[in-house]
């Protein structure tokens, strides 16, 4: 008999061949749903702000959920909060300037995320940053170094205290949104720093006490020989899911249940 699974949010881009599927509109026909039909697993799929809380309250409840916690949700919505996980657990990203440096480019980011507004930007002289900045005011930003390279995400699984990783992709941009990606082809020393990040970013993890099983987006920038973190979120796209499960051999959901290793 197949597991009884809800998806909680937007649907994924591609269904799972295993696993019976129920998708709910609101959290309100979350929490219902969840009551009355007592599922296998909830799924935070599309895993918005406002569902961050609800996932804890749900696993307080006993049912077993994909998605990240409130604590670690942070790494997403507080650039501040994950720039200080960064720094301390040894992981590469772009230097911080003061706020009166005087060299272009400069990137310039709220210290919280403004969901649907333009929080991040790349100013190239003195008068687009002071442009910026009081567009963006009241808000607090922070500046950081301005690092040009190769792109890539990676989605990992975090399942019982360790990562599961898909295959990196290369990253597209037009006007700071994902466009487009393609399979990816790493160097020798590319591949070498990628195993090295991601054994500091799940041994950074279990230090700082990882409560949850869940999909881990990094955004990754070659520079400087190494791989710089750009961002981490929680809240894939469906474009993004597409991508995840490309030519992905054997069943997603079955790698969320059981932890096994993605096939290509």
């Amino acid at each position: 008999m197949p597991l009884k699974i809800m998806l909680a949010g937007e649907e994924l881009g591609k269904n799972s061949k295993l696993f019976s599927v129920f998708s709910q509109s609101s959290l309100c026909d979350e929490i219902l749903f969840s009551a009355s039909n007592k599922p296998d697993l909830i799924f935070f799929g599309n895993q918005l702000s406002s569902r961050f809380e609800l996932a804890d309250i749900l696993r307080k409840e006993s049912y077993k959920c994909i998605g990240v916690s409130k604590k670690f949700s942070q790494l997403e919505t507080s650039r501040i909060t994950a720039k200080i996980f960064i720094v301390n657990n040894g992981i590469m990203s772009a230097k911080l300037l003061p706020i009166e440096f005087p060299n272009f480019p400069q990137v310039i980011k709220t210290n919280e995320l403004i969901f649907g507004k333009n929080d991040v930007k790349i100013v190239y002289s003195q008068a687009e940053k002071d442009l910026f900045t009081r567009e963006i005011m009241p808000n607090k930003y922070f500046i950081e170094e301005f690092l040009s390279g190769e792109e890539i995400f990676l989605v990992s699984y975090a399942y019982n205290g360790r990562l599961i990783n898909f295959r990196p992709e290369k990253i597209i941009k037009e006007e700071n949104l994902l466009q487009e990606t393609f399979n990816l082809e790493l160097s020798k020393i590319q591949n070498l720093k990628l195993k090295f990040y991601l054994e500091k970013f799940e041994k950074a993890l279990n230090k700082e006490g990882v409560d949850f099983n869940g999909l881990i987006y990094s955004g990754l920038i070659w520079a400087y020989d190494d791989w710089y973190v750009i961002q981490y979120k929680f809240s894939l796209t469906n474009l993004e899911y597409d991508i995840l499960l490309k030519n992905l051999k054997n069943d997603f959901l079955d790698i969320i249940v059981n932890g096994i290793e993605p096939e290509y």
